[in-house]
């Protein structure tokens, strides 16, 4: 087929996709990959396949075959939720009897008769089951049954910290050894993807395997491969298929416009209601703002259609995947199974693109079904499209394309190998340094130092350079809030009422300004809507330095009890002010033509232009 002609719009033929099959195992039928996987030996096997490709039960046939303990990893609390009954479900197909647990809040340890115990662990999760979430890590550890753990970077960051009250938990963690599987990797950046691969090196020793699967290209993994010895796999994608082959992907009609990402949710609206207009094809609907998909939602119930909302802004017990149109944000673009056909998304990079391409036309054994997805994307972008894209482009053909027509989505992964990352790693053993109490500063900067320059503790890519300017740049107050950071960078939220939901719920206070909020007893969330940001005014902050925020200093748009809430958390915070205009994913305010970033975003924004990259 020829390349595409210009148009107001570009339409594009994916064809179905198959992957051949292998062998049968307990019971089910493998494909090359997942047979692959299952004989990896390597300490760090890395899969790499698309979207449907079965890339879950890959590892889970590595796990069962290997014996032992799993810790899977996950970037987002809805996708354990999800992979939790998914595991269930494939090990029960197997006949292996497990259990998912917390159930109903409850953590019971009597369990002898099943053979594995799936073990979410997160936040919301172990909310409630024992006094504190540290005594409910403790409960799980004691259980003897064969686990399966299913964490994500913000409980281990936690555990290795010991920040959980109750002290010592991370002993009970190391007790056992494990297979750690780390899965949708490309989901990592920045703060996250330096901690992630720091908390790997160090507690090495005690993953007998690693496994690492993702469905993009990601910077990350070069330096997973300097860390371990390490296999890639690849899957055969085919685009027909045959008795010996499983499709994994309807064929897809896929329509791409231009797009201004600052001018409302309008043209998404239109969009879905032209996919959607008798009711009766559910649309799945992906933007980027939580404030953005809440207006989305709330003008298609206007007419008429039941709205299935996940985002940040709902409740994870109101969250429904069901519906005339589901309107979601980043959460459900990873993992989650939706099956439905039809999708409206947007997208500002190819990485995005391609996972919320895949969230649609995955196959079902349902034949004679084919996808339909509407995107939006930058004008720039749609220019290089029109230039690559070819009438009929296979969906592993696909992704090279994106990659060469649209801006790459920035993993940070060389903050890592600085001496931010050094900075970052000097956060995680700070307990450890300080175990031995009346230590000095002196002391406890040697002795941290030290344990850097340790090969135990010192990743392959973090050079002594890196960690010699690292003793320029370490104080004691920029360590003690690296070390109280989480494991993406700082939580900035409030927890609020939300009217609609009769609940309550964590509101990053960024987000809170675009709300109609009532104060009358606590912080009440009516309405969302497409307010104008936080933004700053008089910043008497110097250019391009790391400094601490001093609320009382700076005029703020916010008034009254809002900026009352808003300065609790801000005031003493990391920020950096600069001239260029951040990445749309970090926690910054808008300060006449500059920019102030805020929490641990302020190291990433600072290395960024420090290296003169990004």
């Amino acid at each position: 087929m020829g390349k595409i002609q210009q148009m107001q719009s570009l339409q594009v033929y994916i064809p179905p996709a198959h992957i051949p099959y292998s062998e049968k195992y307990r019971g089910l039928k493998l494909m090359e990959h997942q047979s692959e996987m299952k004989e990896a030996k390597e300490k760090l096997v890395i899969l790499d396949a698309p979207t449907s490709s079965g890339k879950t039960l890959a590892m889970l046939v590595r796990l069962i075959e290997c014996g032992g303990n799993g810790l899977f990893l996950y970037p987002t609390n809805e996708l354990i939720t999800d992979q939790a009954n998914a595991i269930k479900d494939l090990l029960e197909k197997m006949n292996i009897s497990s259990v998912v647990l917390p159930s109903n809040g409850i953590l019971s340890t009597e369990l002898s008769s099943e053979d594995v115990v799936i073990f979410v662990a997160t936040g919301e999760s172990l909310e409630g089951i024992a006094r504190t979430k540290g005594e409910a890590l403790r409960e799980f550890f004691t259980i003897d049954n064969t686990m399966i753990m299913l964490s994500n970077i913000d409980v281990l960051t936690l555990i290795f910290k010991e920040r959980y009250r109750g002290r010592h938990i991370l002993p009970e963690l190391l007790y056992r050894e494990w297979i750690l599987a780390i899965d949708e990797f490309h989901m990592y950046s920045g703060i996250a993807l330096a901690n992630l691969l720091y908390l790997t090196w160090i507690l090495r020793n005690k993953f007998s395997q690693i496994m690492v699967s993702s469905a993009t290209h990601h910077d990350g993994l070069e330096l997973l491969k300097r860390m371990f010895e390490h296999r890639v796999i690849t899957p055969t994608v085919l685009t027909e298929g045959g008795r010996d082959t499983r499709q994994i992907r309807h064929p897809c009609h896929l329509h791409i416009t231009e797009h201004d990402f600052y001018g409302g949710v309008e043209s998404i609206y239109e969009a879905v209601m032209e996919l959607n207009p008798e009711h009766r094809d559910p649309v799945l609907a992906i933007v980027d703002s939580v404030a953005s998909s809440e207006v989305l939602a709330d003008m298609l119930e206007e007419q008429g259609l039941k709205v299935g909302r996940v985002s940040g802004f709902v409740p994870k017990e109101c969250r429904e995947r069901e519906g005339d149109v589901v309107v979601g944000t980043r959460a459900i673009e990873v993992g989650i199974d939706f099956d439905m056909n039809k999708i409206v998304f947007e997208a500002k990079d190819a990485h995005t693109f391609i996972q919320r391409l895949g969230r649609v036309a995955r196959y079902h054994d349902n034949e004679g079904v084919e996808g339909t997805a509407k995107a939006f994307v930058h004008p720039d972008s749609m220019r290089l499209l029109r230039e690559n894209l070819r009438e009929e482009t296979p969906i592993n053909e696909l992704g090279d394309v994106l990659i060469k027509s649209m801006p790459e989505l920035k993993t940070y992964s060389s903050l890592a190998s600085s001496k931010y990352g050094a900075l970052l790693l000097a956060g995680l053993l700070y307990h450890i340094a300080q175990l031995k109490k009346g230590k000095t500063w002196g002391e406890l900067k040697k002795e941290l130092l030290n344990r850097i320059y340790n090969e135990m503790f010192r990743p392959p890519f973090l050079k002594e350079e890196a960690i010699r300017e690292l003793e320029k740049l370490l104080k004691p107050r920029l360590l003690k809030t690296v070390y109280e950071g989480g494991a993406r960078g700082d939580i900035m939220s409030v927890k609020a009422y939300i009217e609609k939901y009769r609940t309550y719920m964590n509101v990053d206070i960024l987000e809170l300004v675009r709300a109609d909020v009532d104060f009358n007893r606590d912080v009440a969330v009516k309405a969302w809507r497409m307010n104008e940001r936080l933004k700053a005014y008089n910043c008497n902050m110097k250019l391009r330095r790391i400094d601490y925020i001093e609320v009382n200093r700076i005029h703020w748009s916010a008034r009254g009890k809002l900026m009352k809430i808003i300065s609790e958390k801000l005031n003493g915070k990391l920020a950096y002010l600069t001239l260029r205009r951040p990445d749309w994913r970090f926690s910054y305010v808008e300060c006449q033509g500059r920019y102030l970033v805020l929490g641990l975003d302020a190291l990433i924004q600072c290395y960024v232009e420090e290296e003169g990259s990004g």
